[in-house]
């Protein structure tokens, strides 16, 4: 649901009682109550107010006389002013008769109701119809987590001890979850998590613009499952990606009596912070070996858990062909791994309106060779959600 700001420019005890009275118990409004028409000006250069509930007689300022018609002359600067957010509704409120008949043709001529010693129910009934035709706000989160597979990947997720709920929302192709996290100073940070529709770099790509432009958050980060480079990385072992690619991207030719694949892969890189903390976590090992001691389920590797920061590949194909998996390592000989959305995260941010770093960390669970099933998948699902929390709880 929702929540609602309100705004309440008011030096009557009553009129605060009785709109306090109607809020009381409802998480859904947040207020900021003032008395003055100085402390109005100033609360709304600060924030964009749902509702405003105006005393009609109030002082210019906080040791001031009332004036009789304080609540026009804040009006009047609301109209005149461009460096203040106008409330999306006003409501008026006296507990002067007087003002009242003065001033009630002036406000329905503008559609804002007025009200002479509004009771609780009252207040009570505009607060939900204001909210209800107020426009929805953009909520802003720090940092969002994208995984490819509801199942597994996104589960793992949920597993973090983020106090995660649904987040109810417009967009009813996509099921939001937000939970808080205290970062390394002991400050709380808000954070979402989602999944893909489907699997592949188009489908990443779309959902990561959204999470971008939706909820504008400082890094976008997706774990999950990927295929490792035989040899040079384990089962369950934590890959960070830096560079990352599209290993598809080039062009078919034919060449010499044969077709040819000739490769053009644009690289993107992550901040070199984001690296120099995870190189350390790699030689330190602290965090690695208690992600490993912490699995409790069956089918944990008898090798450690590692962590490799290097370039992976982006492909919109499962893989499970070694002379495919060749080809791409003759694209970067230093490649780590394979998976299929990572790209198609990293152009998101790139090209979203607001600054949004990337961060591609993914597990492996196969080798992309047709000996590869689903048995590691939960838990390379869980050493990537694992890792990524305790960078976000001790380094972000």
């Amino acid at each position: 649901m929702n929540s609602y700001s309100v705004l309440i420019v008011d030096d009557s005890y009553e009129n605060q009682k009785n709109i306090f009275g109607a809020m009381e118990g409802c998480e859904r409004y947040s207020h900021n109550s003032v008395i003055s028409i100085k402390d109005a000006i100033t609360a709304m250069r600060n924030e964009q107010y749902d509702i405003m509930f105006l005393d009609i007689q109030i002082p210019m300022h906080l040791s001031g006389e009332i004036s009789s018609n304080g609540g026009l002359e804040l009006l009047k600067q609301i109209g005149l002013r461009d460096d203040i957010y106008i409330p999306h509704h006003i409501v008026g409120m006296t507990s002067h008769s007087d003002s009242y008949h003065t001033h009630k043709v002036y406000f329905e001529s503008l559609g804002w109701p007025i009200f002479l010693n509004a009771s609780i129910e009252e207040v009570r009934e505009i607060l939900n119809i204001k909210s209800r035709h107020s426009p929805r706000k953009k909520i802003k989160v720090d940092v969002a987590i994208l995984t490819a597979l509801r199942k597994t990947e996104l589960d793992a997720v949920l597993s973090l001890p983020c106090n995660w709920e649904k987040l109810p929302h417009k967009d009813v192709n996509t099921i939001y979850y937000v939970g808080i996290f205290n970062d390394r100073h002991g400050e709380k940070k808000t954070i979402l998590a989602t999944s893909c529709p489907r699997m592949g770099a188009s489908a990443s790509s779309s959902i990561s613009m959204k999470i971008c432009e939706e909820f504008s958050p400082e890094l976008l980060v997706m774990t999950g499952i990927a295929a490792g480079i035989k040899g040079k990385v384990n089962i369950g072992d934590i890959l960070v990606a830096d560079p990352c690619w599209d290993w598809g991207s080039g062009k078919i030719t034919y060449k010499n009596g044969k077709i040819e694949f000739l490769s053009s892969p644009h690289q993107m890189h992550i901040e070199p912070r984001f690296r120099t903390f995870f190189q350390d976590v790699s030689a330190e090992r602290t965090f690695l070996d208690e992600i490993y001691s912490n699995w409790k389920h069956p089918g944990k590797p008898s090798h450690l858990l590692s962590l490799h920061v290097g370039p992976i590949a982006t492909g919109s194909v499962v893989l499970e062909d070694p002379a495919t998996v060749d080809g791409i390592k003759k694209q970067n000989r230093d490649v780590i791994g394979v998976e299929m959305e990572g790209y198609g995260l990293f152009s998101a941010t790139k090209y979203a309106s607001n600054f949004v770093e990337p961060l591609l960390v993914k597990s492996v669970c196969d080798f992309a060779d047709p000996d590869k099933d689903d048995s590691w998948q939960a838990y390379a699902a869980y050493t990537s959600a694992s890792l990524v929390y305790r960078f976000l709880t001790t380094s972000y």
